[in-house]
């Protein structure tokens, strides 16, 4: 016979332990489906603010770019911006030019440059400490009109200041100037196109801040206008606009310069050598370097999983530039660990209210299969001196019952019987034995009688014993 004996345990402890085990996994279930399509939707979600940053940032920067350049396109047809650079604040361009820069915060400066070499500048320092002191300005002063005129030792750069009531503070000339506008890159790449160009981004020696200037020829190609647009505005652009709370936005140019940067150092310095101090840095540019652009690539740093983004945007000039966006993961799935406990928060809160509940929905209903249990142990020791009516909420457990105690009678009555026949066969092998050792017929019949009597439960016998001539003869009777 099989041994089946093996780990057993009581039904409303099984019931019990069933019902938490199910909790708990249809809680960890739920907590795994929701952090993977959570986890997924962040991904994704991640992916639009990155791409909305780009754009927006994209958008910034052309359109700080259209700009001056549309107002190189317009003011170097003017007569005024062409006629000749005088020492005076009543040359014609002076005022054009104070009004664009009223106008246009983002631009540092107007000026021509002539074919001649003969010059004429207008710089809005806008109070900014750092343009005062690169031009050793008045600290009243809101315009610099800056004139370089004359040839050879009589060549001449005068700058006058200006202050905030359009009031001369101070005329300022220095003798043997030698800046030649016809030899800088602005107006030389101006010159080889009819339509307005574009400079590459670099840092303005007066204020050390990152630039790029506008330049169209004049009518006819007597000179050259050229607009010197600061990135200010997109750096302030850039710092009020967070992709996330770890996030950073960067522009760089081709070359690799951050033209302006949110979330990492480094605005106006060369990527690969802040990329040294900035891991995220140099992530980014390996996916420029690996050209993988306008791709979302996830990578993990320091144990942390971070999202990278580059795109690339063409300029009309031929130029172009990379808008760059990083963060971690985690800034976008912060959501999940508080989704994550309040799952395990409820789920023990249900375990802590409904686990006694159940422990006694659980005793109630083993109850009855207890009192079957211990019946069926009565059974199988043949003990039927107690007998109970068991009833239960269960219908099967309640036909079980009802079908135990059938088999119950059943088995007792046939137990009755059982013990009955014993009891007759043991009168009968004893009658036989005590028939086969009595030698007196008249003790002999007797024993018979009594024995039949004892046999059948009788209240009384009668022997009658056959005579010669067939008649029956009364011989005993035992009542």
């Amino acid at each position: 016979m099989a041994n089946t004996t093996g780990f057993r345990f009581r039904f409303h402890v099984g019931l019990t332990g069933f019902v938490i085990t199910v909790s708990v996994l249809i809680a960890l279930f739920t907590l795994l489906s929701v952090f993977y399509e959570s986890r997924q939707a962040a991904h994704d979600r991640a992916q639009q603010l990155f791409q909305e940053a780009s754009n927006n940032a994209s958008n910034t920067f052309q359109s700080l770019l259209e700009r001056s350049v549309l107002l190189a396109q317009t003011y170097a047809t003017t007569d005024a911006v062409a006629a000749t650079p005088a020492v005076s604040m009543d040359h014609p361009a002076y005022q054009t030019f104070k009004a664009i820069l009223k106008a246009d915060t983002s631009l540092y400066a107007v000026y021509v440059g002539h074919a001649d070499d003969t010059f004429f500048q207008v710089i809005a320092t806008r109070s900014d400490p750092l343009i005062l002191k690169g031009l050793k300005a008045p600290a009243e002063t809101l315009f610099v009109i800056r004139t370089i005129i004359g040839s050879g030792e009589q060549r001449q750069q005068t700058r006058l200041f200006i202050d905030a009531d359009d009031q001369l503070l101070e005329k300022r000339p220095d003798p043997g100037f030698t800046y030649l506008p016809s030899a800088r890159p602005w107006y030389q790449v101006a010159t080889e196109h009819s339509d307005a160009q574009l400079s590459a981004p670099y840092v303005f020696y007066s204020t050390g801040e990152l630039g790029i200037t506008a330049s169209r020829t004049l009518r006819q190609g007597k000179g050259v206008l050229a607009f010197d647009l600061t990135l200010t505005e997109l750096q302030n652009f850039l710092t009020s606009r967070r992709i996330s709370k770890h996030g950073a936005l960067l522009v760089l140019d081709v070359g690799g310069r951050i033209l302006a940067s949110q979330g990492l150092p480094g605005a106006g310095r060369d990527s690969a050598q802040v990329a040294q101090e900035s891991t995220r840095l140099k992530h980014l540019l390996q996916l420029r370097k690996a050209e993988l652009i306008d791709q979302p690539i996830m990578r993990e740093i320091d144990g942390e999983d971070q999202l990278f983004l580059l795109t690339r945007r063409e300029l009309a000039n031929g130029g172009a530039y990379y808008v760059a966006a990083t963060a971690p993961l985690s800034d976008f799935t912060a959501y999940l660990t508080v989704i994550r406990n309040h799952i395990l928060l409820i789920t023990a809160g249900v375990l802590f209210l409904f686990t006694p509940l159940v422990i006694l929905f659980s005793r109630h209903l083993s109850s009855s299969l207890r009192a079957l249990s211990s019946h069926a142990e009565r059974i199988r020791k043949f003990d039927f001196s107690k007998r109970e009516q068991i009833h239960s909420s269960i219908i099967e457990v309640n036909h079980l019952a009802k079908a135990h105690d059938v088999m119950r009678q059943t088995i007792q009555e046939r137990t009755e019987i059982l013990k009955e026949t014993q009891q007759k066969l043991e009168k009968l092998v004893g009658l036989g034995i005590s028939l086969s050792e009595e030698k007196k017929l008249a003790m002999l019949l007797e024993t018979i009688l009594v024995g039949g009597k004892r046999l059948t439960f009788a209240d009384a016998g009668t022997l009658y014993m056959r005579t010669e001539s067939g008649d029956p003869n009364f011989e005993i009777v035992r009542t």
